[in-house]
This record gives C-alpha cells, structure tokens and sequence, in this order.
C-alpha cells in the first residue's frame, strides 16, 4: 500500500498469483510482472521477463484464452528472448523460451488437425518450433543440473509429439533406438520417430523423478 509499484513487491505478488493457477488471478500476474520490468536491476527485469513468459504460454495452452492468431504465445516468445538476451546465463530464461516455443509448436500443429503429415515432418514450422524448445529445455538444465521442471516439460514434449506420430509396422526394439540415438548423435538432429521420441520421455521423466523424487507430474 506505501509503494505500490515497487518492482521487486510487484514481481514478488506476480508469482504468488501466477502460482495459484487461476486464469483471472493469471492476468493480474501479467501485470504485476510488466511494473517489475522497471527494476534498476538486470537480474529482477529478467526474472520479470521470464514471469510474463510463463504466464503468456499458461494464458494460452492452461486457460485457452488471450489473442487469436496465437499473438499470445509470440508474446511469449518475445519477452523470453529478451530476458536470455539480458541474462545470458539464467536458467529460467531459457527455460521460460523452451515452453514458449513448444506450446506454439503444438498449436501450429493443431491449426493443421495434428495430421501425421504435419508431425513426421521435420521441416514443418510446427516442429522448427519443437526442435527450438528442445534445444532451449536443454541449455535450461545444463547452465541448472537440478532443473527437473525442463527434464519434465522436454519430456512432455517428446510424448505429446510421439504419439502423433505412426506406429512402426515392425516391432520396437532396443537395437533400433540406440540406431536413431547415434545417428542422432552424429547428426545434431533429433529423429523423428515414434518409437525413439517415447523412450527419450521416460528418461527425461526417470532424470526429474531422481532430482525431485515428489515431484508428482513426473
């Protein structure tokens, strides 16, 4: 009540709300984070950047609410990029960036009708975006070893999109997943299939589980 717009009051208020999943309290998070963008202090505008982030994605893909035209999540997008860009080496950035980009690549793939044609391709604006979020999930447990939250959501990522894709006609096997994990591995680039993309989630899902062994969604 004194100082109304104090940025770190602001932002701290933002999280309270933002955390108690609920679209109209959402909304009120959103704001409080723009006034802690006016922090002096680079670390608390990027960390306010990151909250508008997240709480832009979760307006879309939580609440299915905001812009047509998926305006939402650029937003998103957008305010992520810039606090990597102030920050370099925060975690949450890049973490707030990967979910950005992974809930706009789902939702391009869903503007198509999640055709399988859409998911098996890996030139498809959709999964540029997928392999985006995949790459930023990454550098968010790498500069943070306990980040179990991107092991969790990276391997959301892997499973919503694996099981868009078709089953192989011939059955699984652990010869054919360390196959596409080394030419994975040679090539840079994540494989497209089905079988390789689900077995990556549950690693993902087993590494969050031995970080934060409560940590239920895991």
């Amino acid at each position: 009540k004194i100082e109304p717009n104090n940025a770190v009051v602001c932002y701290n208020k933002a999280v309270l709300k933002y955390y108690q999943y609920r679209n109209d309290l959402n909304d009120e998070a959103i704001k409080l984070f723009g006034l802690g963008m006016n922090s002096t202090d680079i670390n608390l505008r990027s960390r306010a950047l990151c909250g508008l982030a997240n709480a832009y994605s979760q307006k879309h893909g939580r609440y299915k609410t905001g812009k047509e035209n998926l305006e939402t999540l650029l937003e998103a997008i957008d305010h992520a990029e810039k606090a990597a860009w102030l920050t370099a080496r925060l975690d949450s950035a890049y973490k707030a960036l990967a979910y950005a980009n992974h809930q706009y690549g789902e939702a391009l793939a869903a503007l198509e009708d999640d055709n399988s044609g859409v998911h098996s391709n890996p030139e498809h604006r959709a999964n540029k975006h997928r392999f985006l979020a995949e790459k930023y999930y990454k550098k968010a447990y790498k500069l943070n070893k306990e980040h179990y939250i991107s092991h969790n959501n990276l391997a959301n990522l892997y499973l919503e999109w694996g099981m868009e894709l078709p089953k192989s006609p011939t059955p699984d096997s652990l010869l054919k997943y360390w196959r596409l994990r080394i030419s994975s591995f040679l090539s840079q680039k994540l494989v497209v299939d089905r079988d390789f993309l689900l077995r990556k989630a549950m690693q993902h899902c087993e590494r969050a589980i031995e970080i934060y062994p409560s940590y239920h969604f895991a």
